[in-house]
């Protein structure tokens, strides 16, 4: 390769070049996959695809910034001025986001195994002092209640909360924490609909759409198909959501406005 035809020859480096290559790649591959799941042909646009796609999918939380990138994508393709000169170089974190979120189309996560554990439930003939010491044992906040193996609801430590400031109210007498059973804790939590249970090949941000949703949801309940009836093999709660979401947070530097193009 001569000088004059070098990218380096004309202001952009090699990895500048490779950077550029690897964000198209993902905005085609993007592009290509949203065109089959909206059975669309080739001419239409991103902002179009990206437009059909929220609208069957609500809380998608990828479609802003694929917008934006759009427009990053018309200026290295359309807006070119030579070989290998170009109004805009991606960083290395724009690529990254791009490449993640085609990943999430491509290949997304499942709420299973990404929140498989034991979940910890009570029975409601068990006590205030043996809740508290799963609080203070796990750190968890929220707990199935069961009586003879059915599931009656969600106790969480508001609902314990709420008990103990109307029973400090009410009565003069201190608690005592073993004679205290769920029975009478779970009272505060019956008329809040605080819960769900799904199924466990819900996608993630399926469920991050759940919780985003629903402002009254504290946990989702994870079953093999979603029936309460079977055994638990996972939980999620509001602050499981945003320990993933700020794993999994994209905020490119770009100078671009968020907008369609």
């Amino acid at each position: 390769m001569n000088a004059q035809s070098s990218p380096r020859a004309v202001g952009i480096s090699q990895t500048e070049q490779d950077r550029i290559e690897r964000f198209l790649t993902a905005f085609n591959c993007i592009k290509k996959h949203l065109q089959e799941e909206l059975n669309q042909g080739p001419k239409v646009d991103m902002r179009e695809l990206v437009k059909h796609y929220s609208a069957q999918h609500t809380g998608w939380r990828d479609a802003d910034i694929l917008c934006t990138l759009g427009t990053l994508r018309n200026l290295l393709v359309h807006e070119r001025y030579g070989p290998h000169k170009y109004f805009a170089v991606p960083t290395e974190e724009t690529v990254l986001t791009i490449e993640q979120i085609r990943d999430r189309l491509l290949r997304p996560e499942r709420v299973i195994p990404r929140f498989q554990k034991e979940v910890k439930k009570v029975d409601m003939a068990n006590t205030l002092a043996d809740v508290l010491a799963l609080i203070v044992e796990h750190d968890f906040s929220q707990f199935p209640v069961y009586e003879c193996e059915q599931f009656r609801g969600l106790l969480t430590e508001n609902g314990i909360t709420r008990w103990l400031a109307h029973h400090s109210r009410n009565t003069d007498t201190l608690v005592e924490l073993t004679e205290v059973p769920v029975q009478k804790l779970f009272d505060e939590e019956e008329i809040r609909n605080n819960y769900r249970f799904l199924p466990r090949d819900m996608l993630m941000d399926d469920l991050i759409i759940q919780f985003s949703q629903q402002p009254l949801l504290e946990a989702v309940l994870i079953t093999d198909t979603g029936s309460q009836g079977q055994s638990l093999l996972g939980i999620v709660s509001r602050w499981d959501i945003l320990e993933a979401l700020e794993r999994i947070k994209c905020d490119p530097k770009t100078e671009i406005q968020h907008g369609c193009p």
